[in-house]
Protein backbone atom coordinates (compact mmCIF):
# COMPACT_ATOMS: atom_id res chain seq x y z
CA UNK A 1 0.00 0.00 0.00
CA UNK A 2 1.21 3.54 -0.75
CA UNK A 3 2.55 5.84 1.97
CA UNK A 4 -0.22 7.43 4.05
CA UNK A 5 0.36 11.05 5.15
CA UNK A 6 -1.72 12.52 8.00
CA UNK A 7 -0.66 16.13 7.54
CA UNK A 8 -2.16 19.58 7.31
CA UNK A 9 -3.66 18.82 3.87
CA UNK A 10 -6.34 16.56 5.43
CA UNK A 11 -9.72 18.32 5.61
CA UNK A 12 -13.26 17.68 6.82
CA UNK A 13 -15.87 16.09 4.59
CA UNK A 14 -19.43 17.31 4.51
CA UNK A 15 -21.71 15.77 7.15
CA UNK A 16 -19.04 15.05 9.78
CA UNK A 17 -19.99 17.91 12.09
CA UNK A 18 -23.64 16.80 12.29
CA UNK A 19 -22.68 13.29 13.41
CA UNK A 20 -20.03 14.50 15.88
CA UNK A 21 -22.42 17.07 17.40
CA UNK A 22 -25.01 14.31 17.98
CA UNK A 23 -22.43 12.14 19.76
CA UNK A 24 -21.27 15.14 21.81
CA UNK A 25 -24.82 15.94 22.88
CA UNK A 26 -25.46 12.32 23.87
CA UNK A 27 -22.25 12.07 25.93
CA UNK A 28 -22.67 15.44 27.63
CA UNK A 29 -26.25 14.58 28.56
CA UNK A 30 -24.98 11.33 30.04
CA UNK A 31 -22.17 12.81 32.17
CA UNK A 32 -23.46 16.27 33.16
CA UNK A 33 -25.56 17.13 36.17
CA UNK A 34 -28.92 18.89 36.06
CA UNK A 35 -27.74 21.71 38.33
CA UNK A 36 -24.38 23.24 39.16
CA UNK A 37 -22.97 25.25 42.04
CA UNK A 38 -20.17 27.81 42.04
CA UNK A 39 -16.75 26.50 40.94
CA UNK A 40 -18.31 23.38 39.39
CA UNK A 41 -19.04 23.80 35.72
CA UNK A 42 -20.81 21.80 33.06
CA UNK A 43 -18.48 19.52 31.10
CA UNK A 44 -18.03 20.31 27.41
CA UNK A 45 -16.40 17.73 25.16
CA UNK A 46 -13.46 18.95 23.10
CA UNK A 47 -14.16 18.63 19.37
CA UNK A 48 -10.74 17.38 18.29
CA UNK A 49 -10.55 14.77 21.02
CA UNK A 50 -14.11 13.64 20.26
CA UNK A 51 -13.38 13.37 16.52
CA UNK A 52 -10.19 11.43 17.22
CA UNK A 53 -12.12 9.06 19.49
CA UNK A 54 -14.85 8.53 16.88
CA UNK A 55 -12.18 7.91 14.24
CA UNK A 56 -10.56 5.20 16.36
CA UNK A 57 -13.96 3.67 17.13
CA UNK A 58 -14.74 3.58 13.41
CA UNK A 59 -11.40 2.00 12.55
CA UNK A 60 -11.95 -0.64 15.24
CA UNK A 61 -14.76 -2.13 13.15
CA UNK A 62 -13.81 -5.15 11.04
CA UNK A 63 -16.73 -4.62 8.65
CA UNK A 64 -15.60 -4.43 4.98
CA UNK A 65 -15.25 -0.98 3.39
CA UNK A 66 -16.74 -0.14 -0.02
CA UNK A 67 -14.76 2.32 -2.16
CA UNK A 68 -17.89 3.71 -3.82
CA UNK A 69 -19.28 4.84 -0.43
CA UNK A 70 -16.10 6.81 0.22
CA UNK A 71 -15.23 8.38 -3.13
CA UNK A 72 -18.65 10.04 -3.28
CA UNK A 73 -18.03 12.07 -0.10
CA UNK A 74 -17.55 15.79 -0.73
CA UNK A 75 -14.80 18.00 0.68
CA UNK A 76 -15.74 21.67 0.82
CA UNK A 77 -12.92 23.85 -0.62
CA UNK A 78 -12.93 26.04 2.48
CA UNK A 79 -13.45 23.26 5.00
CA UNK A 80 -11.15 23.39 8.04
CA UNK A 81 -8.12 21.15 8.21
CA UNK A 82 -8.08 18.32 10.72
CA UNK A 83 -4.75 19.24 12.31
CA UNK A 84 -6.32 19.12 15.75
CA UNK A 85 -7.50 15.56 15.15
CA UNK A 86 -4.47 14.24 13.28
CA UNK A 87 -1.55 15.92 14.97
CA UNK A 88 -1.20 13.77 18.05
CA UNK A 89 2.08 11.88 18.07
CA UNK A 90 0.70 9.25 20.45
CA UNK A 91 -2.15 8.15 18.15
CA UNK A 92 -1.06 8.89 14.57
CA UNK A 93 1.02 5.71 14.24
CA UNK A 94 -1.96 3.69 15.43
CA UNK A 95 -4.30 5.44 12.96
CA UNK A 96 -1.96 4.77 10.04
CA UNK A 97 -1.62 1.11 11.05
CA UNK A 98 -5.40 0.71 11.29
CA UNK A 99 -5.89 2.42 7.92
CA UNK A 100 -3.46 -0.04 6.34
CA UNK A 101 -5.26 -2.95 7.97
CA UNK A 102 -8.78 -1.88 6.97
CA UNK A 103 -7.98 -0.64 3.45
CA UNK A 104 -5.33 -3.05 2.15
CA UNK A 105 -7.84 -4.64 -0.22
CA UNK A 106 -10.00 -1.58 -0.98
CA UNK A 107 -9.56 0.04 -4.39
CA UNK A 108 -8.71 3.53 -3.21
CA UNK A 109 -5.36 5.34 -3.51
CA UNK A 110 -4.35 6.57 -0.06
CA UNK A 111 -1.34 8.45 -1.38
CA UNK A 112 -3.83 11.12 -2.52
CA UNK A 113 -4.65 13.65 0.22
CA UNK A 114 -8.26 14.04 -0.95
CA UNK A 115 -8.86 10.29 -0.66
CA UNK A 116 -7.32 10.22 2.83
CA UNK A 117 -9.61 13.12 3.82
CA UNK A 118 -12.64 11.14 2.59
CA UNK A 119 -11.51 7.98 4.39
CA UNK A 120 -10.92 9.84 7.65
CA UNK A 121 -14.34 11.50 7.39
CA UNK A 122 -15.96 8.17 6.53
CA UNK A 123 -14.39 6.46 9.56
CA UNK A 124 -15.34 9.31 11.92
CA UNK A 125 -18.97 9.05 10.78
CA UNK A 126 -18.82 5.25 11.08
CA UNK A 127 -17.54 5.63 14.64
CA UNK A 128 -20.33 8.10 15.43
CA UNK A 129 -22.98 5.68 14.14
CA UNK A 130 -21.50 2.88 16.26
CA UNK A 131 -21.48 5.04 19.40
CA UNK A 132 -25.06 6.16 18.83
CA UNK A 133 -26.38 2.59 18.84
CA UNK A 134 -28.46 1.74 21.89
CA UNK A 135 -26.34 1.33 25.03
CA UNK A 136 -22.96 1.68 23.31
CA UNK A 137 -22.04 5.07 24.81
CA UNK A 138 -22.83 3.80 28.32
CA UNK A 139 -20.64 0.73 27.75
CA UNK A 140 -17.87 2.93 26.33
CA UNK A 141 -17.96 5.43 29.22
CA UNK A 142 -18.06 2.67 31.83
CA UNK A 143 -15.22 0.64 30.33
CA UNK A 144 -12.28 0.09 32.70
CA UNK A 145 -9.08 -1.34 31.22
CA UNK A 146 -7.34 -4.12 33.12
CA UNK A 147 -4.23 -1.98 33.41
CA UNK A 148 -3.91 1.75 32.84
CA UNK A 149 -1.68 2.67 29.94
CA UNK A 150 1.67 3.70 31.37
CA UNK A 151 1.82 6.88 29.31
CA UNK A 152 -1.35 8.35 30.76
CA UNK A 153 0.12 9.05 34.19
CA UNK A 154 3.48 10.29 32.93
CA UNK A 155 4.49 13.87 32.32
CA UNK A 156 4.05 14.65 28.62
CA UNK A 157 7.02 15.58 26.47
CA UNK A 158 6.24 19.15 25.41
CA UNK A 159 8.64 19.35 22.48
CA UNK A 160 6.59 21.76 20.38
CA UNK A 161 6.89 21.27 16.63
CA UNK A 162 6.46 24.75 15.14
CA UNK A 163 7.85 24.36 11.62
CA UNK A 164 11.04 23.52 9.76
CA UNK A 165 14.58 24.86 9.81
CA UNK A 166 16.25 25.95 6.58
CA UNK A 167 17.80 22.48 6.17
CA UNK A 168 14.36 20.83 6.24
CA UNK A 169 14.75 19.39 9.75
CA UNK A 170 11.75 19.77 12.06
CA UNK A 171 11.98 22.89 14.21
CA UNK A 172 10.99 22.17 17.81
CA UNK A 173 10.97 24.01 21.12
CA UNK A 174 11.43 21.65 24.06
CA UNK A 175 9.78 23.68 26.81
CA UNK A 176 9.51 21.28 29.75
CA UNK A 177 12.90 19.60 29.70
CA UNK A 178 14.54 19.85 33.12
CA UNK A 179 17.60 21.42 31.52
CA UNK A 180 15.59 24.46 30.35
CA UNK A 181 15.80 27.35 32.87
CA UNK A 182 12.34 28.77 32.06
CA UNK A 183 9.49 28.40 29.59
CA UNK A 184 8.74 32.07 29.02
CA UNK A 185 8.40 33.15 25.39
CA UNK A 186 8.46 36.53 23.70
CA UNK A 187 7.17 36.86 20.15
CA UNK A 188 7.70 39.98 18.06
CA UNK A 189 6.28 40.44 14.60
CA UNK A 190 4.82 43.39 12.73
CA UNK A 191 1.39 43.30 11.08
CA UNK A 192 1.40 40.71 8.30
CA UNK A 193 4.42 38.80 9.60
CA UNK A 194 2.48 35.66 10.61
CA UNK A 195 2.50 36.28 14.35
CA UNK A 196 -1.13 35.20 14.86
CA UNK A 197 -0.52 31.96 12.94
CA UNK A 198 2.50 31.28 15.16
CA UNK A 199 0.41 31.76 18.31
CA UNK A 200 -2.21 29.32 17.01
CA UNK A 201 0.52 26.81 16.22
CA UNK A 202 2.10 27.09 19.68
CA UNK A 203 -1.26 26.65 21.41
CA UNK A 204 -2.15 23.77 19.09
CA UNK A 205 1.03 21.94 20.04
CA UNK A 206 0.68 22.64 23.77
CA UNK A 207 -2.82 21.21 23.70
CA UNK A 208 -2.20 18.31 21.31
CA UNK A 209 0.73 17.01 23.30
CA UNK A 210 -0.93 17.31 26.70
CA UNK A 211 -4.74 17.08 26.66
CA UNK A 212 -4.73 13.30 26.36
CA UNK A 213 -2.51 12.91 29.43
CA UNK A 214 -2.94 13.33 33.18
CA UNK A 215 -1.11 16.67 32.96
CA UNK A 216 -2.98 18.89 30.47
CA UNK A 217 -1.60 22.35 29.74
CA UNK A 218 -4.31 24.98 29.97
CA UNK A 219 -4.06 28.60 28.94
CA UNK A 220 -5.66 32.03 29.20
CA UNK A 221 -5.37 34.16 26.06
CA UNK A 222 -6.05 37.89 26.13
CA UNK A 223 -7.39 38.49 22.62
CA UNK A 224 -6.59 42.18 22.34
CA UNK A 225 -7.86 42.69 18.78
CA UNK A 226 -10.64 40.09 18.85
CA UNK A 227 -9.10 37.88 16.13
CA UNK A 228 -9.30 34.62 18.07
CA UNK A 229 -12.88 35.35 19.15
CA UNK A 230 -14.18 36.21 15.69
CA UNK A 231 -17.06 34.01 14.46
CA UNK A 232 -15.24 33.72 11.12
CA UNK A 233 -12.34 32.01 12.88
CA UNK A 234 -14.23 29.39 14.87
CA UNK A 235 -12.20 26.61 13.21
CA UNK A 236 -9.22 28.00 15.17
CA UNK A 237 -10.89 26.68 18.33
CA UNK A 238 -10.65 23.12 17.04
CA UNK A 239 -6.93 23.62 16.50
CA UNK A 240 -6.63 24.80 20.11
CA UNK A 241 -8.83 21.98 21.51
CA UNK A 242 -11.46 24.45 22.77
CA UNK A 243 -15.27 24.65 22.74
CA UNK A 244 -16.94 27.93 21.73
CA UNK A 245 -17.97 28.42 25.38
CA UNK A 246 -14.31 29.07 26.22
CA UNK A 247 -14.61 32.58 24.75
CA UNK A 248 -15.40 35.12 27.47
CA UNK A 249 -16.68 38.54 26.40
CA UNK A 250 -16.71 41.11 29.22
CA UNK A 251 -18.42 43.71 27.05
CA UNK A 252 -21.46 41.39 26.85
CA UNK A 253 -21.48 39.94 30.35
CA UNK A 254 -19.19 40.14 33.39
CA UNK A 255 -16.19 37.86 33.55
CA UNK A 256 -17.28 35.12 35.96
CA UNK A 257 -14.85 35.86 38.80
CA UNK A 258 -14.08 38.53 41.38
CA UNK A 259 -10.74 40.12 40.45
CA UNK A 260 -9.82 41.49 43.86
CA UNK A 261 -7.38 39.78 46.18
CA UNK A 262 -8.80 38.05 49.25
CA UNK A 263 -6.91 39.61 52.17
CA UNK A 264 -8.71 37.63 54.87
CA UNK A 265 -6.31 36.86 57.70
CA UNK A 266 -3.63 39.20 56.31
CA UNK A 267 -1.83 41.77 58.45
CA UNK A 268 -2.47 45.48 58.13
CA UNK A 269 0.97 45.83 56.60
CA UNK A 270 0.04 43.37 53.85
CA UNK A 271 -3.27 45.14 53.26
CA UNK A 272 -1.47 48.51 53.09
CA UNK A 273 0.92 47.09 50.47
CA UNK A 274 -1.97 45.74 48.41
CA UNK A 275 -3.71 49.14 48.66
CA UNK A 276 -0.56 50.90 47.42
CA UNK A 277 -0.14 48.51 44.49
CA UNK A 278 -3.82 48.73 43.55
CA UNK A 279 -3.87 52.53 43.77
CA UNK A 280 -0.75 52.82 41.60
CA UNK A 281 -2.25 50.44 39.04
CA UNK A 282 -5.55 52.31 38.76
CA UNK A 283 -3.71 55.59 38.25
CA UNK A 284 -1.40 54.09 35.62
CA UNK A 285 -4.11 52.17 33.76
CA UNK A 286 -6.29 55.22 33.29
CA UNK A 287 -3.41 57.67 32.81
CA UNK A 288 -4.89 59.77 35.56
CA UNK A 289 -3.10 62.95 36.56
CA UNK A 290 -3.30 62.99 40.32
CA UNK A 291 -1.98 65.06 43.15
CA UNK A 292 -0.26 63.61 46.19
CA UNK A 293 -3.46 64.12 48.19
CA UNK A 294 -5.57 62.24 45.61
CA UNK A 295 -3.07 59.36 45.71
CA UNK A 296 -3.34 59.26 49.51
CA UNK A 297 -7.14 59.40 49.35
CA UNK A 298 -7.21 56.43 47.01
CA UNK A 299 -4.89 54.33 49.17
CA UNK A 300 -6.93 55.18 52.24
CA UNK A 301 -10.16 54.34 50.42
CA UNK A 302 -8.88 50.89 49.46
CA UNK A 303 -7.74 50.26 53.03
CA UNK A 304 -11.14 51.31 54.36
CA UNK A 305 -12.90 49.12 51.84
CA UNK A 306 -10.92 46.08 53.06
CA UNK A 307 -11.70 47.00 56.65
CA UNK A 308 -15.40 47.03 55.82
CA UNK A 309 -15.23 43.57 54.20
CA UNK A 310 -12.96 42.25 56.96
CA UNK A 311 -10.36 41.35 54.33
CA UNK A 312 -12.74 39.72 51.85
CA UNK A 313 -12.49 40.86 48.21
CA UNK A 314 -13.70 44.44 47.72
CA UNK A 315 -15.34 46.08 44.69
CA UNK A 316 -14.92 49.20 42.60
CA UNK A 317 -18.18 50.57 44.00
CA UNK A 318 -16.96 50.10 47.57
CA UNK A 319 -13.64 51.78 46.79
CA UNK A 320 -15.50 54.72 45.20
CA UNK A 321 -17.75 55.05 48.23
CA UNK A 322 -14.79 55.32 50.58
CA UNK A 323 -12.83 57.56 48.18
CA UNK A 324 -15.60 60.10 48.11
CA UNK A 325 -15.94 59.83 51.86
CA UNK A 326 -12.26 60.45 52.66
CA UNK A 327 -11.84 63.11 49.93
CA UNK A 328 -14.81 65.23 50.90
CA UNK A 329 -18.18 63.95 49.80
CA UNK A 330 -19.20 64.99 46.29
CA UNK A 331 -15.69 65.50 44.93
CA UNK A 332 -15.38 64.68 41.21
CA UNK A 333 -11.88 64.17 39.81
CA UNK A 334 -9.99 61.77 37.53
CA UNK A 335 -9.98 59.06 40.21
CA UNK A 336 -13.75 59.27 40.60
CA UNK A 337 -14.24 59.17 36.82
CA UNK A 338 -11.90 56.19 36.47
CA UNK A 339 -13.69 54.22 39.17
CA UNK A 340 -17.08 55.10 37.71
CA UNK A 341 -15.98 53.87 34.28
CA UNK A 342 -15.09 50.50 35.82
CA UNK A 343 -18.40 50.34 37.66
CA UNK A 344 -20.39 51.27 34.54
CA UNK A 345 -18.51 48.69 32.44
CA UNK A 346 -19.42 45.93 34.94
CA UNK A 347 -16.65 43.71 33.62
CA UNK A 348 -16.30 41.36 36.61
CA UNK A 349 -18.72 39.28 38.66
CA UNK A 350 -18.89 39.36 42.44
CA UNK A 351 -18.18 35.65 42.86
CA UNK A 352 -15.80 33.08 41.36
CA UNK A 353 -17.77 30.80 39.05
CA UNK A 354 -15.01 29.36 36.85
CA UNK A 355 -11.67 27.65 37.39
CA UNK A 356 -9.12 29.82 35.58
CA UNK A 357 -6.25 27.32 35.93
CA UNK A 358 -7.82 23.95 35.21
CA UNK A 359 -9.65 25.16 32.10
CA UNK A 360 -8.65 27.21 29.07
CA UNK A 361 -10.25 30.52 28.08
CA UNK A 362 -9.98 33.34 25.57
CA UNK A 363 -10.96 36.81 26.81
CA UNK A 364 -12.23 38.90 23.90
CA UNK A 365 -11.07 42.51 24.23
CA UNK A 366 -11.65 43.46 20.60
CA UNK A 367 -14.76 45.54 21.30
CA UNK A 368 -12.77 47.82 23.62
CA UNK A 369 -10.31 48.90 20.95
CA UNK A 370 -10.88 52.61 20.58
CA UNK A 371 -9.38 55.64 22.26
CA UNK A 372 -12.15 55.91 24.81
CA UNK A 373 -12.13 52.30 25.97
CA UNK A 374 -8.48 51.27 25.66
CA UNK A 375 -8.01 51.71 29.40
CA UNK A 376 -10.74 49.16 30.01
CA UNK A 377 -8.74 46.53 28.09
CA UNK A 378 -5.72 47.26 30.25
CA UNK A 379 -7.89 47.04 33.36
CA UNK A 380 -9.28 43.62 32.34
CA UNK A 381 -5.78 42.24 31.79
CA UNK A 382 -4.31 43.79 34.95
CA UNK A 383 -7.03 42.60 37.30
CA UNK A 384 -7.21 39.14 35.72
CA UNK A 385 -3.44 38.78 36.16
CA UNK A 386 -3.87 39.80 39.79
CA UNK A 387 -6.50 37.08 40.15
CA UNK A 388 -4.18 34.51 38.59
CA UNK A 389 -1.43 35.55 41.01
CA UNK A 390 -3.65 34.87 44.00
CA UNK A 391 -4.55 31.44 42.59
CA UNK A 392 -0.90 30.58 41.85
CA UNK A 393 0.10 31.23 45.44
CA UNK A 394 -2.20 28.47 46.70
CA UNK A 395 -0.98 25.84 44.23
CA UNK A 396 1.37 23.02 45.13
CA UNK A 397 4.78 22.80 43.51
CA UNK A 398 4.67 21.28 40.03
CA UNK A 399 5.27 17.58 39.41
CA UNK A 400 8.66 16.44 38.08
CA UNK A 401 10.35 13.26 36.90
CA UNK A 402 13.89 12.45 35.78
CA UNK A 403 13.54 14.30 32.46
CA UNK A 404 10.48 16.56 32.58
CA UNK A 405 8.71 19.17 34.67
CA UNK A 406 4.99 19.80 34.73
CA UNK A 407 3.62 22.82 32.86
CA UNK A 408 0.17 23.67 34.18
CA UNK A 409 -0.77 26.91 32.52
CA UNK A 410 0.24 29.58 30.02
CA UNK A 411 -0.91 33.18 30.18
CA UNK A 412 -0.80 34.60 26.65
CA UNK A 413 -0.97 38.36 26.11
CA UNK A 414 -1.30 39.58 22.52
CA UNK A 415 -0.30 43.21 21.86
CA UNK A 416 1.57 42.99 25.16
CA UNK A 417 3.21 46.40 24.84
CA UNK A 418 0.04 47.93 26.27
CA UNK A 419 0.81 46.17 29.57
CA UNK A 420 4.54 46.94 29.73
CA UNK A 421 4.54 50.73 29.93
CA UNK A 422 3.76 50.96 33.66
CA UNK A 423 4.80 49.19 36.85
CA UNK A 424 2.56 46.16 36.32
CA UNK A 425 3.14 44.24 39.55
CA UNK A 426 0.89 41.24 38.77
CA UNK A 427 2.78 40.70 35.51
CA UNK A 428 6.09 40.90 37.35
CA UNK A 429 4.85 38.42 39.92
CA UNK A 430 3.70 36.03 37.21
CA UNK A 431 7.14 36.10 35.60
CA UNK A 432 8.98 35.76 38.90
CA UNK A 433 6.91 32.80 40.11
CA UNK A 434 8.41 30.87 37.22
CA UNK A 435 8.56 27.14 36.87
CA UNK A 436 8.19 25.94 40.42
CA UNK A 437 4.40 26.26 40.10
CA UNK A 438 4.29 25.14 36.47
CA UNK A 439 3.14 28.54 35.21
CA UNK A 440 4.49 30.43 32.25
CA UNK A 441 3.78 33.29 29.90
CA UNK A 442 3.85 34.20 26.22
CA UNK A 443 4.08 37.89 25.37
CA UNK A 444 3.43 38.88 21.76
CA UNK A 445 3.90 42.35 20.33
CA UNK A 446 4.75 44.08 17.08
CA UNK A 447 8.16 45.48 17.99
CA UNK A 448 10.85 43.67 19.98
CA UNK A 449 11.99 46.96 21.53
CA UNK A 450 8.81 46.76 23.64
CA UNK A 451 10.32 43.96 25.71
CA UNK A 452 12.75 46.30 27.44
CA UNK A 453 11.18 49.22 29.30
CA UNK A 454 11.77 51.18 32.49
CA UNK A 455 9.76 48.51 34.32
CA UNK A 456 10.61 45.22 32.55
CA UNK A 457 13.53 43.50 30.91
CA UNK A 458 12.14 40.35 29.35
CA UNK A 459 15.37 39.70 27.51
CA UNK A 460 16.78 38.53 30.82
CA UNK A 461 13.79 36.30 31.56
CA UNK A 462 12.62 34.78 28.28
CA UNK A 463 14.52 31.65 27.23
CA UNK A 464 12.59 31.42 23.96
CA UNK A 465 12.59 34.66 21.93
CA UNK A 466 10.86 34.19 18.55
CA UNK A 467 11.39 37.12 16.21
CA UNK A 468 9.46 37.64 12.98
CA UNK A 469 9.57 40.44 10.43
CA UNK A 470 10.02 43.91 12.02
CA UNK A 471 9.45 47.43 10.80
CA UNK A 472 12.68 48.56 12.44
CA UNK A 473 15.48 46.49 13.93
CA UNK A 474 17.53 47.94 16.76
CA UNK A 475 21.10 46.63 16.96
CA UNK A 476 21.37 46.97 20.74
CA UNK A 477 18.12 45.06 21.20
CA UNK A 478 19.34 42.30 18.86
CA UNK A 479 22.56 42.11 20.87
CA UNK A 480 20.61 41.87 24.11
CA UNK A 481 18.47 39.05 22.77
CA UNK A 482 21.01 36.96 20.88
CA UNK A 483 24.41 38.09 22.17
CA UNK A 484 27.51 38.09 19.98
CA UNK A 485 29.91 40.63 18.55
CA UNK A 486 29.02 43.54 16.27
CA UNK A 487 29.48 41.47 13.11
CA UNK A 488 27.08 38.76 14.37
CA UNK A 489 24.58 41.39 15.52
CA UNK A 490 24.60 43.09 12.13
CA UNK A 491 24.04 39.75 10.40
CA UNK A 492 21.04 38.97 12.62
CA UNK A 493 19.65 42.45 12.02
CA UNK A 494 19.79 41.89 8.27
CA UNK A 495 18.21 38.45 8.56
CA UNK A 496 15.28 39.89 10.55
CA UNK A 497 14.79 42.69 8.02
CA UNK A 498 14.58 40.14 5.18
CA UNK A 499 12.20 37.66 6.84
CA UNK A 500 9.15 36.76 4.76
CA UNK A 501 5.59 35.98 5.84
CA UNK A 502 5.61 33.01 8.23
CA UNK A 503 9.37 33.06 8.80
CA UNK A 504 11.02 33.60 12.18
CA UNK A 505 14.35 33.32 13.91
CA UNK A 506 14.89 31.80 17.32
CA UNK A 507 17.86 31.94 19.64
CA UNK A 508 20.26 29.03 19.22
CA UNK A 509 20.49 28.02 22.87
CA UNK A 510 23.09 25.38 21.98
CA UNK A 511 25.53 27.93 20.53
CA UNK A 512 27.82 28.06 23.56
CA UNK A 513 28.09 24.27 23.58
CA UNK A 514 28.08 23.38 19.89
CA UNK A 515 29.02 26.61 18.14
CA UNK A 516 27.46 27.71 14.85
CA UNK A 517 25.24 30.74 14.39
CA UNK A 518 23.57 32.41 17.34
CA UNK A 519 20.17 32.05 15.70
CA UNK A 520 18.14 29.53 13.73
CA UNK A 521 15.72 30.42 10.96
CA UNK A 522 12.33 28.71 10.87
CA UNK A 523 9.46 28.48 8.42
CA UNK A 524 6.44 28.21 10.72
CA UNK A 525 3.82 25.55 9.90
CA UNK A 526 0.77 27.21 8.39
CA UNK A 527 -2.34 26.75 10.53
CA UNK A 528 -4.66 29.59 9.54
Amino acid sequence: MSNIQLGEQIRKVEGVDRWVDEVRERIQKRINLDKYTNNIQQVTINTSILMRSCLLVGLSSKEPRAAQEITGLKIAPTSPRLLGVLNNNQTNAMIVALLRMRYHDVDIDLSVAGNVSRVIGYEIMRGCRMLLEEGVIDDWLNFTPAQQAGRLGQLPELNLHIGQYENGIDATIDINNRSVPNTQMVIAGSTGSGKTNLLVRLINQLRELSTGTSYPVNFLLFDYKGEFSDEAHRDWLDMMELPASAILEPIKQPLPFNPFVDMSGKTMGEINLEASNLAAALIAIFGAKVSASMDNYLRSAINEAYKETKGAPVSFALILKHYQKVSGGDRVDTIVNSLKSMIDAHMFADTDDIDLINNSFIINLGKYQNAKNNSLSKAVIYFTLAKLNSIYESLSVQATDDDRVQIRHFTIIDEAHHMLDFDNQPLKNLVQMGRNKGMSIILATQDMTNFKTDYFDFYQNAYFPIIMRQQQVNNSIVGGLFGGNSKETTEIQQVISNLQLGEAIVKNNEHDLLGGKRYKKIKVTKMI
